[in-house]
C-alpha cells in the first residue's frame, strides 16, 4: 500500500493490518492497534529528534521575568531545549543569546544581573527538573524568549460533537451603555423601556442623573437613577467593570434603551438573548480549553506570552474570564468573521454570554459547566485537532506502518524478520534523507567568535557578535 506525507489513525490502522495480512483478523483491536501505532510514531519522531531535531520540529515560547525569581516552568509540551534568549530592545532583532551554566557554576554568575548596550549579559540558564534556572536572580520585566522540540501528542481519531436538539429558551436579554459625556449633555435624555432619565448639572431628582466632564461620574449617577425606579424593579443595571463608564442591562423579556445624544451615550448592544452561561467550579488550569464557535482557545501560564488562540490563567476567576474575554477581541481583530459575543460577569464565579442567534460554547475542565441557549438545534462546529493526522514529511509513515506491523505480529508470535529487515533499511533511508534539509550547507555552523565581556563576566572581546 502506498503511504502519504501524512494520514489519519484510521489510515495507519488499515496500512499496519495489510502490511500484517491481518485485515480481517480482530486478534489484535483497533484500540490495542492504536497503541502499537502511537508507540511506533513516538519511536519516528525520537529517531527524527535526536539526530535532527531543531530541523523538523521546534516551537518558541516567551514569558516575563519575575525580580528575584530564579526558576520558571518551562512549556507543558516541552521535551528537549534548543536555545534560550533574552530580549535587550524592542523589535524582533532586540533580542541575544543566552548560554548555560553547569551546575558546578551555580554561583560563578550570582552578581547582579546586568546587560550594556552591545548585549552582553551575565544571566545564564540551565535545565532543573520541570523548570528553567537562571543566575543571577533576574530583573523584573525582562523576555525570555525559549526554543524547544515538542512532546509529541498522542495520535487520537478525530471527534464529531453530537448535535444539540432543544437548547434551553432564552430566559434573560442583555444590553450596555457606554458613558463618554464632556458635561454639555445636561438637559438630554436616557430612555429604559418607558422610563425617561434627564441630565442635570447638579443635584438630581427623581428620574434624573448628574451630568460631568468625568465620565464614570455620569455612570454612577444614572445607574443610581435607574435602578431608585421603582417601574424598573425587574432589570439589573450596574457598572460593567465598576469604577469604569459602562453601564450593563439584564431582564428576564427584551426592552429596549434609547438615548437623546448617541454620542455621549453609546448604546452596544440592543437587548440581546442569553446563549450560554458558564459556572467556574474552579479556576482554570494551564492546558485547559475553552471553545467559542469553532475556534478553540487554550489556557496557558500567567507568565507566558499568549498566541492568539491563548489566554492566560490569571489568579481569580474573574482575572481569568477577563483574559478569555480579551483573548476572543484579539482573535477577532485578525479574524473579523469569528463572531464575538457580548459578555457580563453576574457573579465571582460565573459569566454569561449574548448573542442574536445560536453560538456554541465548551470548556474542557470538568469543574465548569456550561449551559447554552438558543434555538431549534445547535449543531457543534468541527474544531481542528492537531494530533488526529501523523506527519510524515517524506513518506517516512512508512516506518510506523512497519513498526506497528511488527508488533501485531509477534503477538500472533509470527515470523517478523522480513518486516524487521524493511525497517531496519528504513532507519538508514531516514537518517541520510532527513540529515541535513538546507542540501547546500554543511551539518553544522559555529561562530568561534563571541563577545566576550570584561572581568568578572568574561576575559576580553573576541569582536563577534553575541554574549559572554
Amino acid at each position: 500500500m502506498a503511504t502519504y506525507p501524512k494520514m489519519t489513525l484510521a489510515q495507519l490502522r488499515t496500512a499496519a493490518r495489510q502490511r500484517a495480512d491481518m485485515v480481517y483478523s480482530q486478534f489484535v483491536s483497533d484500540s490495542e492497534l492504536n497503541s502499537y501505532i502511537n508507540a511506533s510514531y513516538y519511536e519516528l519522531y525520537d529517531l527524527l529528534v535526536q539526530k535532527y531535531g531543531n530541523d523538523y520540529f521546534m516551537k518558541e515560547y516567551s514569558f516575563e521575568l519575575q525580580n528575584n525569581v530564579s526558576q520558571y516552568p518551562l512549556p507543558a509540551d516541552f521535551f528537549k531545549l534548543l536555545g534560550v534568549d533574552l530580549q535587550i530592545s524592542a523589535g524582533p532583532d532586540g533580542y541575544v543569546s543566552l548560554r548555560p551554566f553547569t551546575l558546578a557554576e551555580r554561583n560563578r554568575y550570582s552578581t547582579a544581573n546586568v546587560q550594556t548596550w552591545i548585549g552582553v549579559t551575565n544571566l545564564r540558564y540551565r535545565i532543573s527538573a520541570g523548570n528553567l534556572w537562571f543566575t543571577p536572580s533576574p530583573q523584573t520585566g525582562q523576555t525570555i524568549r525559549i526554543w524547544y522540540v515538542p512532546r509529541l501528542a498522542e495520535l487520537v481519531d478525530p471527534t464529531t460533537p453530537a448535535p444539540i436538539p432543544n437548547p434551553n429558551t432564552p430566559n434573560e436579554y442583555y444590553a450596555s451603555i457606554s458613558v463618554f459625556t464632556d458635561g454639555s449633555e445636561i438637559g438630554e435624555t436616557v430612555t429604559v423601556d418607558t422610563q425617561v432619565f434627564t441630565g442635570v448639572a447638579s443635584s438630581p431628582g427623581a428620574n434624573q442623573f448628574e451630568v460631568s466632564s468625568a465620565n464614570v461620574v455620569t455612570t454612577q449617577s444614572l445607574v443610581t437613577s435607574i435602578n431608585a425606579d421603582p417601574a424598573l424593579s425587574s432589570f439589573t443595571v450596574y457598572e460593567d467593570p465598576p469604577g469604569l463608564p459602562y453601564i450593563s442591562f439584564r431582564k428576564a423579556t427584551t426592552f429596549t434603551l434609547a438615548t437623546s445624544a448617541p454620542a455621549a451615550f453609546d448604546i452596544a448592544p440592543q437587548a440581546t438573548p442569553i446563549v450560554a452561561k458558564i459556572v467556574f467550579g474552579v479556576n482554570l488550569s494551564v492546558g485547559d480549553t475553552v471553545q467559542v464557535g469553532d475556534v478553540l482557545f487554550t489556557a496557558v501560564d500567567p507568565i507566558q506570552s499568549p498566541s492568539i488562540t491563548e489566554f492566560n490563567v490569571g489568579t481569580t476567576i474573574a482575572d481569568t474570564v477577563a483574559n478569555i474575554q480579551a483573548a476572543l477581541a484579539l482573535y477577532y481583530a485578525s479574524n473579523p468573521s469569528f463572531i464575538v459575543p457580548y459578555s457580563t460577569m453576574v457573579s465571582a464565579d460565573e459569566v454569561r454570554f449574548y448573542w442574536t442567534s445560536n453560538l456554541y460554547f465548551a470548556c474542557s475542565n470538568a469543574n465548569v459547566t456550561t449551559t447554552l441557549y438558543g434555538t431549534g438545534t445547535i449543531t457543534p462546529p468541527v474544531v481542528e485537532q492537531p494530533n488526529t493526522v501523523a506527519d510524515g514529511i517524506s513518506g517516512w509513515l512508512e516506518y510506523v506502518v512497519t513498526d506497528a506491523a511488527i508488533k501485531m505480529m509477534q503477538k500472533e508470535e509470527s515470523d517478523t524478520s522480513t518486516l524487521q529487515f524493511q525497517k531496519a533499511a528504513l532507519i538508514r533511508r531516514i537518517e541520510s534523507a532527513a540529515e541535513n534539509r538546507d542540501a547546500g550547507s554543511p551539518a553544522t555552523i559555529a561562530d568561534v567568535q563571541w563577545t566576550n565581556g570584561t572581568w568578572p563576566f568574561g576575559n576580553g572581546f573576541g569582536g563577534g557578535g553575541g554574549i559572554p
